[in-house]
Formats: structure tokens, sequence, C-alpha cells
């Protein structure tokens, strides 16, 4: 019996998920047959990227795209925003805390914060990428969470994300709502007015 072929629209994202497979009458069997011929990866049970296409794909939106709510955070947001040069080891990744942690790929490697659904919302948008919208936090948001993690992160990073959201758009009054609602103004505000 031939190996039914999964068909490709190079419109369509790069990650497979195994619910638009099985909707296209795929079967494991034949999904297997695939893994095994090198033409697809597997990044987690359910979840599958082409192996010619996943070059196309920033880590960034890999780990948003197979951890569900998955919300770029920290410094993996401060990249994007160009606040920092540090280059992180992990994708950061936040989760809202439903008291059951997400399986995390194969590739690429993630760093997950779980956080109340309060906290979790705060400052969440989405930005577009090549393959489609990717949840992340605004900029005051990124400030404030690093901030936070001044002293795991480093200090001098943090004043370099500062500096830099200085100098860029900014909305110093939703940075100080957000720090208020994070318990960080006290100890941020001093930072910020030093370099209005």
């Amino acid at each position: 019996m031939p190996v039914k072929h999964i068909q490709r629209d190079k419109k369509d994202s790069p990650i497979l998920k195994m619910g638009t497979l099985h909707r296209r009458g795929i079967t494991g069997h034949v999904l297997q047959a695939r893994i095994d011929s090198g033409k697809i990866i597997k990044l987690k049970p359910g979840y599958y990227v082409w192996a010619d296409r996943i070059a196309e794909m920033t880590d960034n939106e890999i780990a948003t795209a197979v951890i569900p709510n998955g919300t770029l955070y920290c410094l993996s947001a401060a990249v994007v925003y160009d606040l920092t040069t540090i280059i992180p080891d992990t994708v950061s990744i936040a989760v809202p805390n439903t008291g059951r942690t997400p399986k995390l790929p194969v590739y690429p490697p993630i760093t997950l914060t779980a956080f109340k659904p309060g906290l979790f919302e705060l400052g969440r948008t989405t930005i577009q990428l090549p393959h489609g919208n990717v949840p992340i936090y605004d900029r005051e948001r990124t400030v404030c969470d690093l901030f936070k993690h001044r002293d795991e992160i480093g200090k001098d990073v943090v004043l370099e994300v500062i500096r830099n959201y200085m100098r860029g758009d900014k909305n110093i009054q939703r940075l100080y709502q957000y720090a208020q609602q994070m318990r960080l103004l006290s100890k941020l505000q001093p930072y910020v007015e030093a370099l209005v």
C-alpha cells in the first residue's frame, strides 16, 4: 500500500500540529515515515516542523507556537525590542498558572515562568513576525520584569535596558502603573528619574 503524501503549502506555517494532520487524513504511520526519513522533525508530542523550513523560524516563533498561551518574556522580549545586546541562552516564556506545566519541546531550549491570571495578562500584546502573530509583553512590562529579576540577570544589563527604553518609545505613566501593580515602583522610579 503506497504511503499517503502530506500536502505542503508554502503559505502554511512550518509548524505542523497533530490535529491539523488528522483533519487532512494523515495517520500516525505516515507521519512516522516522514520523521524517520528526516523530512519532519518532532518538536514535542503533537507538534512537528518541516525539516527544510525550521531555519525560516526564529527560536521565539517556535517556542510560542508550541507552548499554549506562551508569551515572550524578560530577556527574550527585551531582545525583540532592541533593549539589550545580550543574547539569552534560552527563550523565556511566561504561561498562566493553571497548575499544569506545559511539556517543553526538544528544541529550542525554553525557560518557563508561570503567573497568576491577573499578572499574566498585564502588558500582554502581540507582534507580527514572518510566521504570524507572536504573544509578547509590551516594552513597559518587559522593563518591569527585568528590573524585578535584576539580581539574577545583572544590574548592568538592567541599566542598559532602562537606558535604551528611555531613549526609544516610552510610556512612563504605563511603566509606573505596571511597577505599582508589581510592587516595584519605589525601587524602579529613582532609576527612571535619573535618566529623564
